[in-house]
């Protein structure tokens, strides 16, 4: 897309000056262009530089290269085509560009800083914080390191021995066991069988002496009767049969004791001592099991509270070496961050900054953007790709090309605080090129270009007067001059397209005065309407608007002075009342709304 504005057709020269009550056309509150191809209001471009006419007509309207030349009183409708251009300020910042941040523990205390502009290459110097306090709490944490460990030592030693006392016990346990199970297995397998043997032979025994006492005792008797023994020795032979009988008695008594009462009462001895040992051995076990674990966590709590103390260390000791920070790599040096501008006088050797404030950045000027904001009512009208010249200040004499490159999705909110009804959308705009002369940081003025009004009826938009709703253009018929309504549609800050009122070849005048004025129509039937001139484009970014008399200063070689404030009087400030109470005031297009603006 060309970016080369068309020229004006040449100029009517006039020698005649206005009379001193010329009206001089003061900046007013936009009134928006009719609608066009269902598209709504339409936002025409930020205003350029104008010069009012004062006196002897001079004016000036200038977009780029092209201007209304400053003689000229009336003007020839013609066709022609212009560019739609959307002027925003903004601000210049490298591509890419590399943050030095505070990353301290609860912000840190600017020692030494690097001067802001210097040139630095990888490993150098940039910033030193206070690392005093990191120093104390680090020789803290070590004391308590030390004491961490000499604990984990004290837990483990604790920890051996149990488990030595521990392995004794329950050896002894297991043998206690073993030992019981053996007493029964000896009882049941050999005691046991053996005394019973013994007891039913001694039963055995008995019965056979008691037989031969008896025996014996019989045979004394018949002894006795025949006179072979006397009476002593069978009364011998009788004591030793009831003897006998007696043991004999004695000895199944004690078969039968053992049988009933001693068998059970060592059976069950023998089995409650293996029961016992293999309980206290369970017992034992357990135990030893229940302070093993004791001692593990112990252990491992002990271990926690060292590695704590050791990863405090460890980040004590990152932080101490974060409190000298050297550049990345190759750049110049730039206080604070260029999206918090504000932050920029919380840098400075003294200065505490937070933990995560960007301290410097380190820019590339290889490649540079420019950064604007652009008024929510004209975001629709930027899109990705389209073509940008951008001014910077201090390079003023070049322009520098460049592409739009990305459009905020969401309203930036940087400035809420000042004015939280203002949306704009962050617009980043590519410079062409490599290392251009600019500076991150520095202003600049975007002049993006919308697209092209091709081949149209238009005329210079001071030319456009309006009351309320309605615009009018002052026509030139013969020798007479009069009020044509006109409807108008897209402009720039130079012409403004004229759908209908008049037609090519017509010739309208671009310098009234008062009487002219007086001639349009009463706007008493719209409350609050007031009728405007198109001396400026109402914009938030509109750059400073010349008076005339110092445009003509500038342009004829005489002293050259600031641009006028809009609140100092001027010499004009009484034509300039007279106009307005008449209610003549220039057409402005809005560039901040979709309504039609009243009053």
């Amino acid at each position: 897309m060309s970016t080369e504005l068309p020229k004006p057709p040449p100029p009517r020269k006039s020698d005649d000056r206005m009379s001193a009550g010329a009206v001089k056309r003061p900046p007013v509150p936009s009134v928006p262009h009719a609608p066009v191809r269902g598209r709504g209001w339409l936002r025409a471009s930020v205003a350029a530089l104008i010069a009012i006419p004062v006196g002897g007509a001079y004016l000036v309207l200038r977009s780029g290269s092209e201007t209304v030349s400053d003689s000229m009183t009336s003007y020839e409708v013609v066709r022609r085509s212009f560019p739609i251009v959307l002027e925003e300020k903004g601000t210049l910042k490298a591509a890419t560009s590399t943050n030095i941040v505070c990353d301290i523990e609860g912000g840190g205390k600017i020692l030494k800083l690097i001067p802001e502009g210097d040139a630095v290459q990888e490993g150098d110097f940039l910033v030193e914080f206070a690392g005093d306090k990191i120093e104390e709490k680090l020789q803290a944490e070590r004391a308590r390191e030390n004491e961490a460990q000499n604990a984990l030592v004290r837990s483990n030693t604790d920890a051996t021995t149990h488990q030595h006392e521990s392995t004794k016990k329950i050896r002894a346990a297991r043998r206690t066991v073993t030992q019981a199970k053996l007493d029964l297995e000896k009882y049941t397998e050999a005691d046991w069988p053996q005394q019973l043997a013994d007891a039913e032979v001694a039963l055995e025994n008995a019965e056979n002496e008691l037989l031969r006492a008896e025996q014996e005792y019989e045979a004394s008797k018949t002894l006795a009767e025949k006179g072979v023994i006397t009476g002593p020795d069978l009364l011998k032979a009788k004591i030793v049969w009831v003897k006998a009988k007696a043991d004999k008695a004695k000895t199944k008594l004690a078969l039968r004791s053992l049988n009933d009462y001693t068998h059970d009462k060592d059976q069950d001895e023998k089995e409650s001592a293996v029961h016992d040992a293999e309980e206290e051995l369970a017992f034992v076990k357990q135990s030893a099991q229940d302070n093993t674990k004791s001692k593990l966590a112990d252990i491992e709590a002990k271990e926690m509270a060292l590695k704590l103390f050791q990863e405090k260390i460890k980040r004590l000791e990152e932080q101490l070496q974060k409190t000298t920070i050297t550049a990345p790599g190759p750049g110049i040096v730039v206080y604070g961050d260029s999206d918090q501008p504000w932050q920029r006088d919380q840098i400075g050797e003294g200065k505490t900054v937070w933990k995560g404030t960007v301290v410097l950045q380190i820019p590339d000027l290889t490649v540079m953007h420019a950064v604007v904001r652009v008024h929510e009512s004209k975001a629709d009208q930027v899109k990705v790709g389209q073509q940008v010249e951008v001014e910077a200040e201090g390079s003023k004499d070049r322009t520098f090309k460049g592409t739009v490159m990305k459009i905020g999705a969401l309203p930036d909110t940087q400035n809420r605080w000042l004015n939280p009804d203002v949306k704009e959308y962050e617009t980043e705009i590519k410079l062409e090129g490599e290392n251009l002369p600019l500076h991150p940081g520095g202003t600049a003025k975007a002049r993006i270009f919308i697209g092209n009004v091709e081949d149209v009826l238009c005329v210079p938009l001071q030319a456009v007067f309006s009351r309320g709703r309605r615009h009018f253009v002052f026509k030139e018929t013969g020798a007479s001059v009069e009020p044509v309504e006109v409807t108008v549609d897209r402009s720039n800050d130079v012409y403004v397209e004229i759908t209908s009122g008049v037609d090519q070849g017509d010739r309208i005048r671009l310098a009234v005065d008062e009487s002219l004025v007086a001639m349009l129509p009463d706007a008493e039937d719209e409350p609050g309407a007031r009728v405007e001139t198109s001396t400026t484009l109402a914009s938030a970014n509109a750059p400073e608007v010349e008076t005339s008399a110092k445009r003509v200063e500038s342009e004829h070689g005489e002293s050259e002075t600031a641009p006028d404030d809009p609140s100092e009087p001027t010499d004009d400030t009484d034509a300039e009342s007279s106009a307005v109470a008449e209610g003549a005031t220039p057409l402005a297009v809005d560039t901040n709304t979709d309504e039609p603006a009243e009053g």
